[in-house]
């Protein structure tokens, strides 16, 4: 549904300076269309300027009833006819006197309407209306000075266009035979916009049946070609990046049988594009003419165009094509716009009932946000991570199906650093000063997670800035609340009974200890303990993969309450050949960290000893590799006093020390898979007497007569 310009100027998110070029460069081609016909428009306003959902922008109300000229005090008739808000755009001119009122013509021309586009132009970068009727009227008698006004704008080049526009004789306004659209395209605007951007708005405009879903499957099918127009710059070479999903095939054939980028014919956009095999050829000396400068903005108006696209399409394909072009176009565009513009569009497709786009709306949203860097919030923003966006992200959790869940589960390593990353944007956005305090720095750094290396290198660098007192308690307070509604998900996956997202979640969980450090994580680890009681494979071998880790932050305390108890149910039962390879492997790691004592490693090396004999050739391989690190960390007076027994009874030669060799002799022993299992009942004293008629044979194999010693 269109809206007016005065609308568009006081909606949030605000109009970015290359929308309010384009927007600019439309009110000229529109006036001109309008003069090349003969006709004036007399009442160019914000309110009579018309703009559709991709920026499309019409002038409307051609107010040739209305009087060309008013009393300059005849304030009633002006509000009437031509403002209800006080401000004015007519030109001085058509404010009169009563005795030369009488003598006009009442003709409207063309330097009129250049006064009043000028009046809209200068308030569409200002922010603000340069004239009221009283203005208008002391401008007339040269006793308002708008130059002092313009300076704000802040551009020398569009300074000098409006005040030529607002130029109090009509004569100056069109001095040198001036074209103020031309002079706009070459001047002020980068090539793409007035060379392409403005025909590609014609070709939606003129082209009834160019809906949203043809819209989507043109940029998708031209996108080589779009992408080398929107970013070509001289004697540099272009990379395109590749698109993963295509158009529909019933929307392409609608564009092949329309061909509308050939047909519309508007001016030189057939020129922008060859007709050939290689569909990204374009036509180079063409955008190497007009102005190039800060072409890049234009890929905004393209991600605007893609954006609106989103609300009313009748193909899904459609929405993930879009989802893929937009993240690929904002990969050129500034971080104030993602998170502004961007992803609240994004957040917004996810209400729709439809698992693809959820996920590929999601996953474009973690790419966006991935690629911010030097974002410096403003105060609107410093909470719109934590309160905004993975409030919806936990709303998404809760509304999904599984597919969904395991999607958002597989990025919380994601999820923790955008956390870190906007806290540390945070600071930033409250600089003041140039040098920050030391106690200021130490207080945030301890906030800051042990993971993120990248961010505190930043926050080290950043000791010579000063940022003046720091909120450190906000800080702490939007971290918590953080934790918690993560911490809400985490609860809900381990309470549940999804086995599915529980395996995907302990997957991550090395990120949810180091994120929420050793007090804060300690209950999870209850939590793990229930999940390895259970019947499944799976989730017993990822949480003896974490295990190291979580020795590594509690310490001997978990290992002889946690972990010791694991490896006594793996050992006294009959278990799948990677549960005990698993289990043997983070053995392995924990001996090679020395995350638990001497003595404790070689009590895990005794339990495990029996494995030497596995016909699993790897189980055998991560028992020798245990058994040589035990030789090389520790002294071999210890190990001897502890191992001498075990290995005298599978050794036929005398020793003196325990040596790598001896460990890789008894390995070569291996025996029968049966045998192996009535072997570890014997020494687990479970072997009953209907077996003992096995057990010369097995003692022969295994060359262990000495175990009867034992027996």
């Amino acid at each position: 549904m269109p809206y007016n310009l005065k609308e568009a100027m006081l909606k949030i998110p605000y109009l970015t300076n290359i929308e309010k070029k384009f927007i600019c460069f439309q009110i000229l081609y529109s006036l001109n269309q309008i003069h090349l016909k003969g006709m004036f428009h007399g009442d160019i306003k914000p309110e009579n300027i018309l703009l559709g959902s991709k920026l499309t922008t019409f002038l409307s109300d051609l107010s040739i009833f209305k009087p060309t000229y008013i009393k300059n005090n005849d304030i009633k008739i002006f509000n009437n006819l031509f403002s209800k808000t006080g401000s004015c755009y007519l030109a001085p001119e058509r404010f009169l006197d009563n005795e030369m009122l009488d003598g006009s013509d009442n003709n409207l021309d063309t330097k009129m309407d250049y006064f009043s586009v000028g009046a809209v132009i200068a308030e569409i970068f200002l922010g603000d209306n340069l004239f009221d009727i009283t203005q208008i009227i002391r401008y007339k008698k040269d006793k308002y000075d708008i130059r002092k006004v313009l300076k704000k704008i802040k551009d020398d080049k569009l300074e000098n266009l409006i005040e030529q526009m607002l130029s109090k004789s009509p004569h100056n306004r069109i001095k040198d035979n001036i074209n103020y659209l031309n002079y706009f395209a070459k001047t002020l605007c980068p090539n793409p916009l007035s060379g392409f951007l403005i025909h590609l708005n014609s070709m939606i405009i003129y082209n009834e049946y160019y809906n949203n879903d043809l819209l989507i499957a043109f940029i998708g099918k031209h996108f080589k070609q779009i992408w080398k127009i929107l970013f070509y710059k001289k004697d540099q070479n272009i990379i395109v990046p590749e698109i993963t999903h295509k158009p529909n095939k019933i929307i392409l054939n609608s564009l092949n049988k329309e061909t509308p980028i050939y047909q519309v014919g508007i001016e030189n956009f057939t020129l922008l594009f060859i007709r050939s095999k290689d569909e990204s050829e374009i036509d180079i000396q063409l955008l190497e003419k007009g102005n190039n400068k800060n072409s890049n903005e234009c890929n905004y108006i393209i991600i605007r165009y893609l954006i609106n696209c989103l609300n009313n399409v009748k193909y899904p394909s459609s929405i993930i094509l879009a989802l893929e072009l937009i993240e690929k176009f904002s990969t050129k565009i500034d971080d104030n716009t993602k998170i502004q513009l961007i992803i609240p569009y994004l957040i917004s497709l996810f209400s729709i009932d439809n698992t693809l786009i959820k996920n590929s709306c999601y996953n474009s949203i973690i790419n966006i946000l991935s690629s911010i860097n030097e974002y410096i919030l403003n105060q609107l923003d410093l909470h719109s991570y934590t309160y905004y966006i993975f409030d919806n992200i936990k709303k998404l959790y809760y509304n999904s199906d599984l597919e969904v869940k395991i999607t958002i589960i597989n990025s919380l390593n994601k999820l923790i650093e955008f956390e870190e990353k906007f806290l540390y944007f945070s600071l930033l956005s409250q600089r003041k000063t140039n040098i920050i305090s030391e106690t200021n720095m130490n207080e945030f750094q301890s906030i800051i997670s042990q993971s993120q290396i990248f961010f505190q290198n930043k926050m080290k660098n950043a000791e010579n800035n000063e940022y003046g007192k720091i909120d450190i308690e906000g800080y702490e307070n939007e971290l918590k609340q953080f934790k918690e509604m993560l911490r809400e998900i985490i609860d809900d996956i381990f309470q549940g009974d999804n086995e599915i997202l529980q395996l995907v979640l302990i997957k991550k969980y090395n990120e949810i200890l180091f994120f929420y450090g050793h007090l804060e994580s300690n209950y999870f680890l209850n939590y793990l303990m229930i999940l390895f009681n259970r019947n499944n494979l799976d989730l017993k071998k990822e949480i003896l993969k974490i295990f190291p880790n979580i020795i590594m932050m509690y310490g001997d305390n978990i290992f002889f309450s946690y972990y010791l108890p694991c490896i006594e149910r793996i050992l006294m039962k009959k278990n799948n050949e990677e549960l005990n390879l698993q289990l043997i492997h983070s053995m392995n790691i924990i001996s090679k960290a020395n995350l638990i004592q001497k003595k404790s490693q070689i009590d895990l090396f005794q339990r495990s000893f029996i494995f030497l004999f596995h016909p699993n050739y790897e189980i055998r391989k991560e028992i020798i590799n245990f058994g040589i690190e035990l030789i090389k960390n520790l002294p071999n007076n210890l190990i001897y006093s502890y191992l001498r027994d075990d290995i005298k009874k599978f050794n036929n030669f005398p020793f003196l020390n325990i040596s790598v060799d001896i460990i890789k002799n008894i390995s070569e022993k291996f025996i029968h898979r049966d045998e192996f299992i009535l072997y570890k009942k014997f020494i687990d004293w479970e072997i009953d007497e209907n077996n003992l008629k096995i057990l010369p044979h097995l003692v022969d194999r295994i060359e262990c007569d000495k175990i009867n010693d034992k027996n």
